[in-house]
């Protein structure tokens, strides 16, 4: 069964709680850090946006921070991928 879809009012972080617990998104992401990772990309795919953006904006920071924010990222976004295979 598919993951919940935002609202066309609903806020980013209003979304997620709704999706974290989701009996379908449960159901299909049992951990919640995939879960997480799910609903993010759906906020994603349904919105627009791109969540990796986040770790590209902030160029002020040290190297090293920024490569640990595009990092955990690019991790968020490849676990959302396995679990959909």
């Amino acid at each position: 069964m598919p993951l919940p879809n935002p609202e066309p009012t609903e806020e980013r972080n209003e979304f997620l709680q709704r999706c974290m617990i989701d009996e379908v998104s449960v159901e299909d992401f049992p951990d919640e850090k995939q879960r997480y990772a799910a609903c993010i990309r759906q906020w994603d795919e349904s919105t627009g946006e791109d969540s990796m953006a986040f770790a590209d904006s902030y160029n002020d920071y040290p190297e090293s921070a920024s490569n640990n924010a595009k990092k955990f990222f690019a991790g968020v976004t490849s676990m959302a991928t396995k679990s959909k295979e």
